[in-house]
Formats: structure tokens, sequence, C-alpha cells
């Protein structure tokens, strides 16, 4: 059945459109993530990589999570945060070949972030590119102290990864002087 009605509830962050359509679409039993076009077969909304959005951008979503992380709106956080909640993928990659959980980090979004791990995010997967870097490896180079925090307390061991030219999460926190964050990783 075609709904393009939640792309757009969830483009304008209309949280409870949205919030209908994920409990509709759980008494239906369908998959949050199925592509299908603009829109699966059970209604829910995801914008083709090929659609045109407004002043004519490409837009370049692959699931409605993907959506609500880019707006970045507090209202948009909370669709997102309701996604992940209701079962969105964690592990489909968006359209630079980052995961959720890596978009998420990037951005410093601690309660994304936090609800992902919780639910299963993969924290040693790799974002898109040539870089290889962890989500770990993005929050040391940004600065995102709370971040680093939750991924080391998830896991570890995300402390021996080793990106593309050979660095470490420590050593993208130090090459940007985030001392006390490299501090923060080695003593993990």
């Amino acid at each position: 059945m075609d709904n393009p009605c939640i792309w757009r509830f969830t483009m304008q962050g209309e949280i409870e459109a949205v919030r209908l359509e994920i409990c509709r679409l759980k008494l239906h039993g369908g998959d949050i993530d199925e592509l299908g076009g603009i829109i699966d077969e059970i209604g829910f909304a995801i914008a083709h990589p090929d659609a045109e959005g407004p002043f004519g951008k490409r837009l370049r979503y692959t699931t409605a999570l993907e959506i609500a992380m880019e707006q970045a709106t507090r209202t948009h956080l909370r669709i997102a945060a309701m996604l992940v909640d209701a079962g969105a993928s964690l592990e489909k990659r968006d359209h630079w070949g980052d995961t959720p959980l890596q978009s998420a980090a990037k951005s410093n979004f601690y309660t994304l972030v936090e609800r992902m791990l919780s639910a299963g995010a993969n924290p040693h997967t790799t974002g898109g590119g040539s870089t290889l870097w962890t989500p770990l490896h993005d929050a040391a180079w940004r600065g995102w102290e709370g971040i680093v925090a939750l991924l080391l307390k998830a896991d570890p061991s995300t402390t021996l990864a080793v990106d593309a030219s050979g660095r470490t999460p420590e050593d993208s926190a130090t090459a940007f002087r985030h001392f006390h964050i490299a501090k923060m990783i080695h003593d993990a």
C-alpha cells in the first residue's frame, strides 16, 4: 500500500503521525527498513535515493531514521529515537556509507548514541569512505567527550581499532589536541 505522507511527516517532524505509522506498522508485522522505491509495502516512509527535494536538491536518504537524524531538530531527534525503539536497522548504511551509530556519533547526539548502543548497534563498524574510522575515531577527532565515554563503556576494545592510515582513536584525539580524550581512551 502506497503512503507518500509518511516520508513528508518524517521530513516535517510530525511526531504524532510518525508514531501512528510505527504503531500501524507493528500491528501488521512489517519491516521498518524494507525499501521499495519511496514507500515500502506496509506504508512506512523511505525516500528514494533519487527523490528530488526542496529547491531541486537531490535527496539521498535511504531510511526514515536517516531522514530524522539529518534534519537534527529536537523533534526530529525524538522521531529518530522512536524509530530506534521501533526496531529500525542500526546496520543499514546511509548515502555516505555510514551506519546510524556512526552518524549519531559524528553529530554528538548523545541520547541517540546511548539508545543505539543499548539496542545493539555495533561500535566496531567503520564509516563510509576510505578512512575506515569507527564511531570512536570520529568522536575522538571531534572532541565529543560524552560520546567517547559511551563508546568506551559499551566496548573498550574499540580503542584498538586502526584506520586506513594506521591511526588509533587515541592518535586521532591527540592529533587534534584533545588530550583529555586521548587519556580517556588510553586508560580504558
